[in-house]
Protein backbone atom coordinates (compact mmCIF):
# COMPACT_ATOMS: atom_id res chain seq x y z
CA UNK A 1 0.00 0.00 0.00
CA UNK A 2 2.40 2.37 1.20
CA UNK A 3 4.79 1.69 -2.46
CA UNK A 4 1.25 2.16 -4.39
CA UNK A 5 0.77 5.42 -2.79
CA UNK A 6 4.16 6.56 -3.10
CA UNK A 7 3.88 5.60 -7.06
CA UNK A 8 0.48 8.18 -7.01
CA UNK A 9 2.95 10.86 -5.55
CA UNK A 10 5.77 10.09 -7.95
CA UNK A 11 3.27 10.36 -11.12
CA UNK A 12 1.79 13.59 -9.85
CA UNK A 13 4.93 15.40 -9.75
CA UNK A 14 6.08 14.37 -13.26
CA UNK A 15 2.83 15.27 -14.25
CA UNK A 16 2.74 18.82 -13.20
CA UNK A 17 6.48 19.48 -13.81
CA UNK A 18 6.03 17.77 -17.34
CA UNK A 19 2.58 20.19 -17.77
CA UNK A 20 4.40 23.28 -16.34
CA UNK A 21 7.45 23.35 -18.88
CA UNK A 22 4.71 22.22 -21.88
CA UNK A 23 2.32 24.95 -20.91
CA UNK A 24 5.38 27.69 -20.61
CA UNK A 25 6.81 26.56 -23.83
CA UNK A 26 3.52 26.55 -25.68
CA UNK A 27 2.53 30.20 -24.45
CA UNK A 28 6.61 31.52 -26.20
CA UNK A 29 5.38 29.88 -29.23
CA UNK A 30 1.88 30.88 -29.41
CA UNK A 31 3.53 34.83 -28.45
CA UNK A 32 5.94 34.39 -31.47
CA UNK A 33 3.14 33.43 -33.54
CA UNK A 34 0.77 36.33 -32.82
CA UNK A 35 3.93 38.30 -32.92
CA UNK A 36 4.16 37.22 -36.80
CA UNK A 37 1.02 37.64 -37.37
CA UNK A 38 0.81 41.39 -36.38
CA UNK A 39 4.20 42.10 -38.27
CA UNK A 40 2.66 40.81 -41.44
CA UNK A 41 -0.21 43.50 -41.23
CA UNK A 42 2.34 46.13 -41.54
CA UNK A 43 4.02 44.52 -44.59
CA UNK A 44 5.13 41.40 -46.31
CA UNK A 45 8.52 40.37 -44.04
CA UNK A 46 9.98 38.40 -47.13
CA UNK A 47 10.35 42.28 -49.45
CA UNK A 48 13.96 44.20 -49.52
CA UNK A 49 13.35 47.47 -50.95
CA UNK A 50 17.12 48.93 -52.56
CA UNK A 51 17.34 52.94 -52.56
CA UNK A 52 19.83 54.34 -54.93
CA UNK A 53 19.26 57.69 -54.61
CA UNK A 54 22.46 59.71 -55.13
CA UNK A 55 24.56 56.36 -54.09
CA UNK A 56 27.76 55.91 -55.50
CA UNK A 57 29.16 52.55 -56.28
CA UNK A 58 31.48 50.98 -58.39
CA UNK A 59 28.56 48.63 -59.55
CA UNK A 60 25.38 50.59 -60.76
CA UNK A 61 22.19 49.18 -59.67
CA UNK A 62 20.78 48.26 -63.17
CA UNK A 63 19.82 44.97 -64.97
CA UNK A 64 23.56 43.06 -64.91
CA UNK A 65 22.73 43.68 -60.84
CA UNK A 66 19.51 42.81 -60.96
CA UNK A 67 20.64 38.83 -62.69
CA UNK A 68 23.67 39.06 -59.94
CA UNK A 69 20.40 39.11 -56.96
CA UNK A 70 18.36 36.43 -58.61
CA UNK A 71 21.60 33.91 -58.76
CA UNK A 72 20.99 34.39 -54.55
CA UNK A 73 19.49 31.65 -52.54
CA UNK A 74 16.12 31.72 -51.69
CA UNK A 75 15.28 34.81 -54.19
CA UNK A 76 11.94 34.91 -55.35
CA UNK A 77 11.69 38.11 -57.97
CA UNK A 78 12.90 41.28 -58.34
CA UNK A 79 11.39 44.20 -59.93
CA UNK A 80 12.57 47.74 -60.41
CA UNK A 81 10.52 51.07 -59.44
CA UNK A 82 11.01 52.81 -62.80
CA UNK A 83 8.96 55.96 -61.61
CA UNK A 84 8.13 59.09 -64.11
CA UNK A 85 9.86 61.95 -62.60
CA UNK A 86 9.28 65.66 -62.79
CA UNK A 87 11.28 65.47 -65.92
CA UNK A 88 9.47 62.80 -67.81
CA UNK A 89 6.01 64.00 -66.06
CA UNK A 90 4.04 65.22 -68.75
CA UNK A 91 5.41 63.75 -71.62
CA UNK A 92 2.40 61.79 -72.67
CA UNK A 93 -0.97 62.18 -72.75
CA UNK A 94 -3.50 59.42 -71.75
CA UNK A 95 -6.81 59.70 -72.10
CA UNK A 96 -10.48 58.82 -73.76
CA UNK A 97 -10.48 61.47 -75.90
CA UNK A 98 -12.80 63.68 -73.62
CA UNK A 99 -10.78 63.44 -70.31
CA UNK A 100 -6.83 63.15 -69.42
CA UNK A 101 -5.22 61.34 -66.96
CA UNK A 102 -2.87 63.03 -64.36
CA UNK A 103 -1.26 60.86 -62.54
CA UNK A 104 2.27 58.97 -62.84
CA UNK A 105 3.22 56.33 -64.66
CA UNK A 106 5.45 53.21 -63.73
CA UNK A 107 7.80 51.06 -65.26
CA UNK A 108 7.69 47.67 -63.55
CA UNK A 109 8.48 43.85 -63.93
CA UNK A 110 4.83 42.16 -64.31
CA UNK A 111 6.01 38.97 -64.06
CA UNK A 112 7.96 39.94 -60.75
CA UNK A 113 4.44 41.88 -58.99
CA UNK A 114 2.74 39.05 -59.98
CA UNK A 115 3.90 36.98 -56.44
CA UNK A 116 4.64 39.88 -54.38
CA UNK A 117 0.78 39.44 -52.76
CA UNK A 118 -1.39 42.31 -54.82
CA UNK A 119 -4.67 42.19 -55.15
CA UNK A 120 -7.34 43.14 -57.63
CA UNK A 121 -10.70 44.65 -57.38
CA UNK A 122 -11.99 43.82 -60.97
CA UNK A 123 -9.42 41.90 -63.69
CA UNK A 124 -5.60 40.78 -63.24
CA UNK A 125 -2.12 41.24 -64.40
CA UNK A 126 -1.92 41.16 -68.51
CA UNK A 127 -0.71 37.66 -68.75
CA UNK A 128 2.19 38.55 -71.36
CA UNK A 129 0.89 35.68 -73.83
CA UNK A 130 1.01 38.74 -76.70
CA UNK A 131 3.48 40.73 -75.03
CA UNK A 132 3.70 43.85 -72.71
CA UNK A 133 3.06 46.34 -74.95
CA UNK A 134 0.42 48.42 -74.61
CA UNK A 135 -1.18 47.17 -71.96
CA UNK A 136 -1.39 48.41 -68.23
CA UNK A 137 -3.20 48.07 -64.62
CA UNK A 138 -4.38 51.10 -62.57
CA UNK A 139 -4.82 51.63 -58.58
CA UNK A 140 -8.23 52.00 -57.66
CA UNK A 141 -7.18 55.16 -56.18
CA UNK A 142 -6.07 56.42 -59.28
CA UNK A 143 -9.35 56.21 -60.74
CA UNK A 144 -10.08 59.79 -60.22
CA UNK A 145 -7.12 60.83 -61.49
CA UNK A 146 -8.29 62.78 -64.68
CA UNK A 147 -9.11 66.18 -65.94
CA UNK A 148 -11.51 67.56 -68.19
CA UNK A 149 -10.79 69.65 -71.76
CA UNK A 150 -10.25 72.76 -69.64
CA UNK A 151 -8.02 71.11 -67.32
CA UNK A 152 -10.15 71.08 -64.44
CA UNK A 153 -9.88 67.93 -61.82
CA UNK A 154 -12.61 66.03 -61.71
CA UNK A 155 -13.81 65.82 -58.19
CA UNK A 156 -15.31 62.61 -56.52
CA UNK A 157 -18.63 63.18 -55.60
CA UNK A 158 -21.65 61.13 -53.46
CA UNK A 159 -24.78 59.86 -55.16
CA UNK A 160 -27.75 60.47 -53.32
CA UNK A 161 -28.05 57.05 -51.92
CA UNK A 162 -24.54 57.50 -50.48
CA UNK A 163 -22.27 55.40 -52.48
CA UNK A 164 -19.53 57.20 -54.57
CA UNK A 165 -19.85 58.73 -58.28
CA UNK A 166 -18.65 56.23 -60.78
CA UNK A 167 -15.04 57.32 -62.62
CA UNK A 168 -15.28 59.77 -65.18
CA UNK A 169 -13.79 57.47 -67.46
CA UNK A 170 -14.25 53.28 -67.79
CA UNK A 171 -10.92 52.33 -67.56
CA UNK A 172 -11.81 48.76 -68.61
CA UNK A 173 -14.49 49.19 -71.21
CA UNK A 174 -13.62 52.59 -72.39
CA UNK A 175 -11.30 53.08 -75.96
CA UNK A 176 -8.02 54.78 -74.53
CA UNK A 177 -5.29 56.18 -76.37
CA UNK A 178 -1.63 56.93 -75.24
CA UNK A 179 -0.71 60.37 -77.06
CA UNK A 180 3.41 61.24 -76.98
CA UNK A 181 3.61 65.13 -76.80
CA UNK A 182 5.81 67.72 -78.45
CA UNK A 183 7.99 69.50 -76.13
CA UNK A 184 7.98 73.25 -75.97
CA UNK A 185 11.53 73.29 -78.12
CA UNK A 186 9.91 70.84 -81.21
CA UNK A 187 8.59 72.16 -84.48
CA UNK A 188 7.22 68.84 -85.35
CA UNK A 189 3.00 68.38 -85.91
CA UNK A 190 1.76 64.84 -85.98
CA UNK A 191 2.04 63.60 -82.61
CA UNK A 192 2.79 59.41 -82.17
CA UNK A 193 -0.30 57.84 -80.36
CA UNK A 194 -0.79 54.08 -79.59
CA UNK A 195 -3.89 52.20 -78.00
CA UNK A 196 -3.75 50.96 -74.52
CA UNK A 197 -5.82 48.78 -72.58
CA UNK A 198 -6.28 48.10 -68.62
CA UNK A 199 -6.61 44.59 -67.89
CA UNK A 200 -7.20 45.00 -63.62
CA UNK A 201 -7.69 47.42 -61.42
CA UNK A 202 -5.93 47.20 -58.16
CA UNK A 203 -6.75 47.03 -54.71
CA UNK A 204 -5.68 50.04 -52.56
CA UNK A 205 -2.57 48.94 -50.60
CA UNK A 206 -0.10 52.26 -49.75
CA UNK A 207 1.73 49.26 -47.48
CA UNK A 208 3.73 48.05 -50.35
CA UNK A 209 6.35 49.34 -52.90
CA UNK A 210 5.88 50.61 -55.33
CA UNK A 211 2.21 51.17 -53.66
CA UNK A 212 -0.66 51.08 -55.97
CA UNK A 213 -1.52 55.07 -56.82
CA UNK A 214 -0.55 55.48 -60.43
CA UNK A 215 -0.56 53.19 -63.77
CA UNK A 216 1.84 50.35 -63.57
CA UNK A 217 3.39 49.17 -67.52
CA UNK A 218 6.06 47.04 -68.58
CA UNK A 219 9.34 48.65 -67.87
CA UNK A 220 10.50 47.87 -71.19
CA UNK A 221 7.52 49.08 -72.93
CA UNK A 222 7.90 52.62 -70.91
CA UNK A 223 11.87 53.02 -72.09
CA UNK A 224 10.87 52.59 -75.54
CA UNK A 225 7.86 55.15 -75.32
CA UNK A 226 10.89 57.24 -73.75
CA UNK A 227 13.00 56.51 -76.54
CA UNK A 228 10.04 57.51 -79.00
CA UNK A 229 9.48 60.72 -76.89
CA UNK A 230 13.66 61.75 -77.60
CA UNK A 231 13.47 61.08 -80.96
CA UNK A 232 9.96 62.48 -82.15
CA UNK A 233 11.43 65.80 -80.29
CA UNK A 234 14.85 65.32 -81.14
CA UNK A 235 16.23 65.22 -77.91
CA UNK A 236 20.09 63.04 -78.04
CA UNK A 237 20.34 60.70 -75.89
CA UNK A 238 23.55 60.99 -73.67
CA UNK A 239 25.67 57.59 -74.63
CA UNK A 240 27.64 58.13 -71.36
CA UNK A 241 25.34 58.09 -69.00
CA UNK A 242 25.39 54.74 -67.43
CA UNK A 243 21.55 53.41 -66.52
CA UNK A 244 20.79 52.72 -63.00
CA UNK A 245 17.44 52.21 -61.16
CA UNK A 246 16.62 54.38 -57.93
CA UNK A 247 14.71 52.00 -56.36
CA UNK A 248 14.22 47.90 -56.93
CA UNK A 249 12.37 45.67 -54.90
CA UNK A 250 13.23 42.29 -54.47
CA UNK A 251 11.15 39.37 -52.84
CA UNK A 252 12.61 36.29 -51.30
CA UNK A 253 11.68 33.01 -49.98
CA UNK A 254 11.48 32.82 -46.16
CA UNK A 255 12.10 35.18 -43.60
CA UNK A 256 15.19 33.16 -43.17
CA UNK A 257 16.54 34.25 -46.11
CA UNK A 258 16.12 38.36 -45.77
CA UNK A 259 19.33 39.10 -43.45
CA UNK A 260 21.18 37.02 -45.61
CA UNK A 261 20.32 38.40 -48.96
CA UNK A 262 20.26 42.17 -47.35
CA UNK A 263 23.54 41.83 -46.42
CA UNK A 264 24.52 40.61 -49.66
CA UNK A 265 22.96 43.75 -51.76
CA UNK A 266 24.30 45.98 -48.85
CA UNK A 267 28.03 44.60 -49.70
CA UNK A 268 27.74 46.71 -52.35
CA UNK A 269 26.62 49.92 -51.33
CA UNK A 270 23.29 49.81 -51.81
CA UNK A 271 20.97 51.08 -48.99
CA UNK A 272 18.33 48.66 -48.31
CA UNK A 273 15.03 48.79 -46.11
CA UNK A 274 13.01 45.96 -44.44
CA UNK A 275 10.72 44.49 -41.93
CA UNK A 276 13.97 42.63 -41.03
CA UNK A 277 15.11 46.02 -38.77
CA UNK A 278 11.38 46.29 -36.97
CA UNK A 279 11.37 41.97 -36.94
CA UNK A 280 14.23 41.08 -35.53
CA UNK A 281 14.45 43.25 -32.33
CA UNK A 282 10.98 42.19 -31.15
CA UNK A 283 11.81 38.77 -33.15
CA UNK A 284 15.21 38.87 -29.86
CA UNK A 285 12.79 40.02 -27.05
CA UNK A 286 9.84 37.21 -28.15
CA UNK A 287 12.97 34.63 -27.83
CA UNK A 288 14.36 36.06 -24.48
CA UNK A 289 10.79 36.26 -23.11
CA UNK A 290 10.60 32.47 -23.87
CA UNK A 291 13.38 31.42 -22.63
CA UNK A 292 12.39 33.05 -19.24
CA UNK A 293 9.07 31.01 -19.82
CA UNK A 294 10.88 27.68 -20.64
CA UNK A 295 13.26 28.34 -17.82
CA UNK A 296 10.12 28.40 -14.95
CA UNK A 297 8.67 24.99 -16.31
CA UNK A 298 11.93 23.91 -16.04
CA UNK A 299 12.31 24.64 -12.41
CA UNK A 300 8.96 23.69 -11.83
CA UNK A 301 10.35 19.69 -13.44
CA UNK A 302 13.25 20.19 -11.22
CA UNK A 303 11.29 20.92 -8.05
CA UNK A 304 9.07 18.25 -8.81
CA UNK A 305 12.13 15.84 -9.27
CA UNK A 306 13.69 17.49 -6.15
CA UNK A 307 10.44 16.06 -4.63
CA UNK A 308 10.35 13.04 -6.20
CA UNK A 309 13.90 12.36 -4.68
CA UNK A 310 13.59 13.28 -1.63
CA UNK A 311 10.42 11.35 -1.26
CA UNK A 312 12.19 8.27 -2.47
CA UNK A 313 15.35 8.49 0.10
CA UNK A 314 13.35 9.48 3.21
CA UNK A 315 11.26 6.27 1.89
CA UNK A 316 14.47 4.08 1.75
CA UNK A 317 15.69 5.89 5.08
CA UNK A 318 13.12 5.18 6.99
CA UNK A 319 12.72 1.19 6.03
CA UNK A 320 16.84 0.87 6.20
CA UNK A 321 16.16 -1.26 9.39
CA UNK A 322 13.37 -3.37 8.11
CA UNK A 323 15.03 -3.82 4.48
Amino acid sequence: LQSRGLGDVYKRQVIIGTCAITVMISLGIGMQKTLEETLSQLGDLTIINIYNYGTSTEQPLNDEMLDTIRLQDGFVAVTPVYSTDASRFGNYTFSNGKYTYDGQIVGVDFDALRSMGYTFVEGDFPTGENGYEGVFVIGQDSLYSYTDKKGNYVQQTTKPDGTPSDPPVNIMKDKLTLTINKSEESNTKKQPSFKITCTGIMTSDYQRNPSTYGVFMDIHYVKSLEKEYKKYNGIKEDKSKVEAYDNVVVKVESMEDVQRVEDFIKSYGYNTNSMESVRKPIQDQANQQQMILGSLGAISLFVAALSITNTMVMSVYERTREI
